[in-house]
């Protein structure tokens, strides 16, 4: 389903030595950012390879390194570059696309070894895998809804809706309309939905010819992949190939389990497309009717975490499960996106033709009208 690892990462612990190495032997492939103690190995970049260097904290050096280095590398690699240096956009999805990537990443660790005595291998451990899907969408003004929509859908407990402006590293230059972060520490996962056209450049962009394009992320952390994935203390190059081709194998079941079930089930519609349906759909039960329409106002225009007060469990329940007997989420859209398919059928490719059916017929006399130009459909023309 065209899942695709987009960058997995291990650390390693460095001594004083062999980061002055690196230092004097790369030179101005080599730089220092003051703001955060980190030193960047910035040579393979555009071959999808980065190497940060940092102090290692008091807990590190202690308790998880034996020889108790002073510092610590991220070793960060983007797999689609490996075989296509400097290109954005990407993804490899068969095993011999991998299997090669990972040949050309033995080559560079080697050369680098060759070069500075320092074996990128040595003690090397796997920390994190990011997991993606890229999907089009019928314009911007789409992409951007569904960003919005998903940073109100999730409900699943244990995940928390991330803030970019309250981390440390919040660069006020972000657009916060153009992603969507949320995370549960338990499980040690963390996901994304962001705006992928915002990052191409203008020649990249021109081949979406006025369509959107979102990306689902799913970032898998040590801990979430050691027991399904056997891994190991220590990552053996032998054996990064089978399992990056496993994980890329299980990429939907796991941005399934992980991500979509994180979130309201169901289409969204606009707001004036879902009062139609629920009328239709309820007919003379006019107070369910009304309370559904109620909490879809509430959780839509709320905080997440402010959706569910003032209402005891068993309504909370009843109105998620009321929704989801429909096949439609609570969380509502702009009315220029009369309907926005589940993000379970999002990342499969299907559409609930039956709800965009009525989606088409409801907004008829819009679509007859004097602004009947701005309405798009997920399906139609």
């Amino acid at each position: 389903m065209h899942e695709f690892i987009h960058t997995f990462s291990m650390t390693r612990f460095f001594s004083e030595q062999e980061r002055i190495t690196f230092k004097n032997l790369y030179g101005s492939n080599f730089f220092f950012n003051s703001d955060k103690n980190k030193f960047v190995l910035n040579k393979y970049t555009d071959d999808g390879l980065r190497v940060e260097i940092t102090e290692s904290s008091y807990k590190d050096r202690h308790y998880h390194d034996p020889l108790n280095r002073k510092y610590k590398a991220k070793i960060i690699i983007t797999p689609h570059k490996l075989l296509h240096p400097g290109k954005q956009m990407g993804k490899l999805t068969s095993n011999t696309d991998i299997q090669a990537a990972c040949v050309l990443l033995t080559n560079i660790f080697s050369e680098i070894q060759n070069e500075s005595g320092v074996n990128l291998w040595q003690d090397a451990k796997l920390r994190r895998v990011d997991i993606s899907k890229d999907i089009i969408t019928p314009s911007d003004l789409y992409s951007v809804e569904i960003i919005k929509a998903s940073k109100q859908a999730v409900h699943k407990c244990g995940y928390k809706v991330f803030k970019p402006e309250e981390s440390k590293g919040y660069n006020p230059e972000w657009a916060l309309e153009d992603s969507a972060l949320f995370h549960n520490h338990s499980q040690k996962v963390a996901a994304k939905i962001y705006n992928k056209l915002h990052d191409l450049d203008e020649t990249e962009q021109k081949e979406y010819s006025g369509l959107g394009l979102i990306r689902f992320e799913l970032t898998l952390k040590r801990n979430r992949l050691k027991d399904p994935y056997r891994i190991d203390e220590v990552l053996l190059p032998d054996e990064l190939t089978g399992l990056l081709c496993k994980i890329t194998k299980d990429g939907n079941m796991l941005l399934d389990k992980y991500m979509v079930q994180t979130l309201y089930p169901g289409a969204m519609l606009s707001h004036s497309v879902l009062k139609k349906y629920l009328k239709l759909q309820n007919g003379r039960k006019e107070k369910r009717t009304k309370s559904m329409q109620e909490y879809s106002s509430w959780v839509t225009k709320m905080p997440p975490k402010l959706c569910d007060i003032g209402l005891i469990p068993a309504q909370i329940t009843n109105r998620k499960e009321s929704f989801k007997a429909l096949s439609v989420s609570p969380v509502y859209v702009d009315n220029k996106c009369p309907f926005i398919p589940s993000f379970s059928d999002m990342l499969n490719g299907t559409v609930d033709q039956k709800l965009l059916n009525f989606a088409w017929i409801a907004t008829r006399r819009k679509r007859e009208g004097k602004k009947r130009n701005e309405l798009i459909y997920w399906n139609f023309g």
